[in-house]
């Protein structure tokens, strides 16, 4: 895979419905035990960019499936991170998932775990706290949100992010 373009390979199964978990099941996997190259391949931006794609427009049924291996991915690569953070689509897609009554709370808690990976890395957290209503997201998951794993999470966000403005 490595000599004939597997990260490629499971970036373009990425589009295909039945194919996504699994391609990012392998991504994750390959990542975690050859970060030297995996990662320059996966934070080139128009793969990337197929990442965000796959967070944002996943359906509800297949985004908790693909949601535990793209955390797992940014918990091994800094440079994923940071890249996700960067992208405005990214951080809108998170907002929207964040705010959506309908969103599962295991959704909710690992969109604000991956939320909080890319605060810490920020160069900017407190202005990247501002950008697509995240301050009032985050501080109304903290007072109202009824799953407590989701409200603590929140909670700390509050503490690490906002309160110290």
């Amino acid at each position: 895979l490595k000599h004939n373009g597997g990260v490629q390979f499971y970036i373009i199964l990425l589009s295909e419905q039945y194919w996504q978990t699994s391609a990012l099941n392998s991504l994750a996997v390959w990542l975690k035990e050859d970060v030297t190259y995996v990662e320059p391949e996966l934070t080139a931006p128009e793969n990337v960019a197929q990442l965000v794609n796959l967070f944002t427009n996943a359906e509800s049924r297949n985004l908790e499936n693909i949601l535990e291996p793209l955390h797992e991915m940014m918990g091994k690569s800094t440079k994923l991170v940071q890249a996700l953070g960067q992208s405005e689509p990214f951080l809108q897609g998170t907002a929207k998932r964040l705010s959506d009554e309908r969103t599962r709370a295991i959704v909710r808690k690992s969109v604000l775990q991956m939320l909080r990976a890319v605060l810490r890395l920020h160069a900017d957290p407190a202005r990247a706290v501002d950008r697509c209503g995240f301050r009032t997201i985050i501080v109304e998951l903290s007072q109202r949100e009824e799953q407590v794993l989701v409200m603590e999470i929140a909670k700390e966000m509050v503490t690490e992010f906002i309160s110290c403005r």
